[in-house]
């Protein structure tokens, strides 16, 4: 019986399915938008929807800890919660726009491209005064 197994199987095993949707979440946040084909596109705007609403409804240590685990780069969870989450405010859901670009030359397949509605900014990491003046005495005595 398949009860409860209504998901996106998308040609692959589960492992690879996994390491493709982690693929893409990462890619997504990192440069703000992606394209892929239509059925990668409808998986991956939904997991984003859940990992950014839980994200932005619940902003705790725990709750960040969880995101970098279902993305697998620790880097990626805190840019979405300091870099694009803010820019997101008020929003429950509809986080990602998707936009549809025609078939594909190769196969017919239909592309569409998923965006943040807003261009995200990296978190910045604050520089000691210290490195800084290293700097200089360096390049000083060249």
């Amino acid at each position: 019986m398949r009860h409860n197994k209504k998901k996106k199987i998308l040609g692959r095993t589960y492992n690879q399915r996994k390491a493709l949707i982690r693929g893409l979440l990462n890619s997504l946040i990192k440069h703000g938008s992606i394209t892929t084909t239509e059925a990668k596109a409808k998986v991956i705007k939904s997991r984003f929807d859940k990992l950014a609403a839980r994200l932005s409804r619940d902003n705790s240590l725990h709750r960040l800890r969880l995101t970098a685990s279902a993305l697998a780069h620790p880097k990626n969870a805190l840019r979405l919660k300091e870099g694009i989450l803010p820019l997101l405010k008020g929003r429950k859901t509809g986080f990602l726009t998707s936009v549809r670009l025609g078939p594909r030359r190769g196969d017919a397949a239909i592309l569409v491209r998923l965006e943040l509605p807003v261009k995200p900014e990296s978190p910045k990491r604050p520089v000691r005064e210290d490195k800084k003046e290293n700097k200089k005495k360096v390049k000083k005595t060249k």
